[in-house]
């Protein structure tokens, strides 16, 4: 082999150098074009974080706007559809916009006095931020609050019957047959009264009801307990809180619905109740209560019992009870950890020895057809208002009190229409809408 020459080894170098030059020339290039995409990224990151932050602004600006707009709109309820956005105004960087959506039917004209979910939209640039509440009316409650019970029929008594601080009263002929004796005062536009009544009778035009709507208000908010988890129809020896629910999981409100179907029936007996429960009957299926039972509404603001019927000829049936509710006898501790009595600030402990006296507490509606009558059997037992849409006969023995804390605050749907005002607790983001930096 021939030795190489001192012209090739020099040649060589120079071109290891070439290399070793262009090598670092590209890394620079290179180096410097992530500079620069980081760079970019980090602007458009910035613009977004301030998109963001401005549309956050926009959306809670909308609402302010758009309770302000309803205000001032008598008839907002027919100017806007439900879940429709309104066109969008121009603000600052971005725009704003509104949307009205009637959570329970769709329906903003048909309920003057149903819940509706306000959103606040707000956009800029890239951002959509959108902010919500539950809006509610503000007008004076219902006037039947005010009563110990109220037919929105015909209403009919037997033997012996006390109204404490507040008058049975009825939308219909309100009657006291002989030889009955009411203990208390009684109103209506039609008095028929052949018994006794030791307070004031007076007539008075007809009462304004609670719209019937109000059924599925609160069955949106309910967990079902299914009819086959009742074992044989009965509600016994149970406690049913909104810390306890022996049929599946609990709802933290305590709203909890059963459905009866046709030809079936549902007794409460030997139980406490903690809770708003909503009942469907279905064609010719009943409801009783009976032996000692003890119910009570779950929040101050919220009904205790609302029975709906889908069919003319169901029956409603609830009976008192002059015995104590044991929880030796029902073998159940009735006031648990997490449940106390009373509810709901009471005491609560791990035996089996208390006793608890019978009765209803808070707002039972009845939301039946004209052909359903309710009754009020023996010494029913009730602190609140009873209502029902069409005939109650309430029979002997009943003491009946209004809770005006009732009238001084209404549950949801009980009272007149007027303004809409912010429920406290509703107000929630809901998910951000963002396009990616660099994202189409």
């Amino acid at each position: 082999m021939r030795p190489s020459s001192p012209t090739s080894c020099r040649f060589r170098r120079r071109g290891s150098v070439y290399v070793l030059v262009l090598g670092t020339g590209l890394l620079l290039a290179v180096v410097g074009l992530s500079l620069l995409t980081l760079a970019r990224l980090n602007s458009r990151t910035i613009v977004w974080a301030n998109d963001s932050k401005e549309a956050r602004v926009l959306a809670e600006a909308a609402v302010e706007w758009a309770l302000t707009t309803l205000a001032a709109d008598a008839h907002w309820r027919t100017t806007y559809t439900s879940g429709q956005e309104t066109p969008p105004v121009a603000l600052g960087h971005g725009a704003l916009s509104f949307k009205l959506v009637d959570e329970i039917d769709g329906d903003l004209a048909n309920g003057p006095t149903d819940a509706v979910r306000l959103y606040g939209l707000g956009r800029t640039g890239a951002a959509l931020r959108i902010y919500s509440v539950e809006l509610v009316p503000d007008g004076p409650a219902l006037d039947v609050l005010k009563t110990v019970a109220h037919a929105g029929g015909n209403l009919t008594t037997a033997q012996t019957i006390s109204g404490i601080r507040g008058p049975l009263s009825a939308n219909g002929t309100l009657t006291v047959p002989a030889p009955a004796t009411v203990d208390g005062d009684v109103e209506a536009p039609v008095l028929s009264i052949a018994g006794t009544v030791t307070g004031v009778s007076k007539t008075v035009a007809a009462k304004v009801m609670p719209p019937s709507s109000v059924f599925a208000e609160y069955l949106a908010l309910a967990t079902d307990i299914p009819y086959a988890s009742v074992g044989s129809g009965t509600i016994q020896s149970v406690l049913l809180s909104p810390a306890t629910n022996p049929y599946g999981s609990v709802n933290p409100k305590g709203v909890y619905h059963i459905r009866v179907p046709v030809h079936s029936g549902l007794s409460i007996r030997r139980s406490r109740l903690v809770a708003t429960l909503l009942i469907t009957l279905e064609d010719q299926a009943t409801l009783s209560t009976s032996t000692a039972w003890l119910m009570e509404p779950p929040q101050p603001d919220a009904p205790t019992l609302l029975i709906r019927c889908l069919g003319s000829n169901a029956t409603v049936n609830l009976d008192g009870s002059t015995n104590q509710l044991s929880e030796s006898s029902a073998g159940v501790n009735f006031n648990p950890p997490g449940t106390p009595y009373p509810w709901p600030s009471g005491v609560t402990d791990s035996d089996l020895t208390d006793n608890y006296r019978p009765r209803f507490v808070g707002l039972l509606h009845v939301i039946c057809p004209s052909t359903v009558t309710v009754s009020l059997a023996t010494a029913f037992n009730a602190c609140g208002t009873i209502l029902t849409e069409g005939p109650l006969t309430v029979g002997g023995s009943s003491l009946l009190r209004t809770d005006l804390s009732l009238y001084a605050n209404p549950p949801i749907g009980y009272r007149l229409a007027g303004p809409m005002v912010p429920v406290a607790g509703s107000w929630r983001w809901e998910k951000e809408v963002l396009r990616a930096p660099g994202g189409s």
